[in-house]
């Protein structure tokens, strides 16, 4: 004989379903709000900031473009290689490939005002 689960255990299981629907709720809210600041950040950054995949450059702020000269459009056309000088494309690619390895690199950068 099949041992049913009782009234009390299909509500304690519906109760926890719903507070699970509810949290994945919340926490979609929150992805979506934290997306919303991280592209306006993006976005409005001093620095150039871009997305290589296969080696191009999908997803360029407008720092990106106006520091390099070319469009978002031209710029997923072009291989990311081709736009670091030739004499820092070992280094920029050994580095592009060991990030791909999982290696963190920590890159820091210095301003200097007078």
């Amino acid at each position: 004989m099949e041992n049913k689960p009782t009234y009390e255990e299909l509500e304690r299981r519906v109760k926890e379903l719903e507070r699970e629907a509810i949290e994945r709720k919340r926490a979609a809210g929150t992805l979506r709000e934290n997306g919303k600041k991280y592209r306006l950040l993006v976005e409005n950054a001093n620095d150039a900031i871009f997305v290589t995949q296969d080696e191009k450059i999908k997803l360029p702020n407008p720092k990106t473009e106006d520091m390099i000269g070319y469009s978002a459009e031209e710029l997923r056309e072009i291989p990311f290689p081709d736009l670091v000088h030739p004499e820092d494309r070992d280094m920029v690619l050994n580095r592009y490939n060991n990030t791909l390895d999982g290696e963190i690199l920590f890159i820091l950068k210095t301003e200097i005002w007078f």
